[in-house]
């Protein structure tokens, strides 16, 4: 029998993977049409709305890396 997840064990999974700089685990959290609205993304010079999963991986690289510059 297969045990689904809470919507918090998930959102603990999701940012495990975002702060361990996993974003392409981080990014199949979402679905392939998925998008994220996050408007502090302004302040680190990317859009605030990104669709598709593919979008999302490469935004949260991006922000990993300018994390990382900082």
């Amino acid at each position: 029998m297969k045990t689904e997840k809470t919507a918090f064990a998930l959102l603990k999974d999701y940012l495990a993977n975002v702060n361990a700089g996993n974003p392409k685990v981080a990014a199949s959290f979402f679905a392939e049409e998925g998008k994220i609205e996050a408007p502090y993304f302004a302040s680190l010079g990317l859009p605030t709305t990104t669709d598709g999963q593919a979008a999302i991986e490469a935004a949260i690289e991006i922000e990993k890396a300018k994390l990382l510059e900082t």
